[in-house]
């Protein structure tokens, strides 16, 4: 089973990402670019199957990009659209 973090280590984890997100590996953002990622989540299917922050963390994580591809969608769609949610209506999918 995963690690389950506490509120504190979620903080100081989205604390340091803020503080430097090239660090990361996150690309820099450039006036007139487009960032595409391309990521594997694990199993992405039920929205029950992670914690509140882990999909919070999730979303914040697909915001850095402006396309994006995530693999591994299970038949249960309700994570990803769960992933959707956070992001908001400035996100399509």
């Amino acid at each position: 089973m995963a690690k389950q973090y506490t509120p504190s280590e979620w903080q100081k984890i989205n604390k340091r990402l803020d503080a430097d997100p090239v660090k990361f590996g996150f690309p820099e953002r450039i006036y007139g670019s487009a960032l595409i990622g391309s990521f594997n989540i694990r199993k992405l299917g039920s929205s029950l199957s992670r914690s509140t922050d882990t999909w919070e963390f999730l979303a914040r994580i697909c915001r850095q990009y402006d396309l994006i591809a995530i693999q591994e969608i299970m038949d249960d769609l309700s994570g990803i659209n769960r992933i959707m949610d956070l992001l908001g209506s400035d996100f399509g999918m």
